[in-house]
């Protein structure tokens, strides 16, 4: 009998976060009525026109992954692997995110996000008056 190699083996069937991203990303390019800006933190330098080296801060540590809106509604997202846990400062954002009374969700797969999606189409925003009754946790400001 012939021993499997490692090659013939299944491979571990879990979404990465990178992976999972992408299928964001590639998914809401195929909503063009869904308004979705991606987030990035950290830093990066880079030389400008007259060669001095300039540091450039990108959004503040613990920012969310996805800035969506869908049908008014502003959704946070944050993506993360089936073991992917938030650091200390996406909980503290999502924290401040909550109080300031927008959805913010973790999602690790695409289904998550249709749910998300979903639960902002249920939702009755009243455009441009600040108002907004929604059957979802945010608050009603009227």
């Amino acid at each position: 009998m012939r021993k499997s190699s490692r090659r013939n083996r299944p491979k571990n069937l879990t979404m990465s976060e990178a992976d999972l991203m992408k299928s964001v990303r590639d998914y809401l390019k195929l909503r063009p009525d869904i308004y979705a800006l991606r987030l990035q933190s950290g830093a990066t330098t880079y030389n400008d026109f007259d060669g001095r080296r300039r540091f450039v801060r990108m959004c503040e540590a613990g920012t969310p992954d996805w800035l969506i809106i869908h049908c008014g509604y502003p959704l946070f997202i944050e993506c993360k692997s089936d073991k992917g846990r938030q650091s200390a400062t996406q909980r503290e954002a999502e924290k401040r995110i909550r109080r300031a009374g927008a959805d913010y969700r973790v999602i690790r797969s695409l289904q998550e996000l249709l749910d998300a999606l979903l639960a902002a189409e249920s939702s009755i925003s009243i455009v441009g008056t600040g108002n907004s009754i929604n059957a979802g946790s945010r608050r009603n400001n009227s």
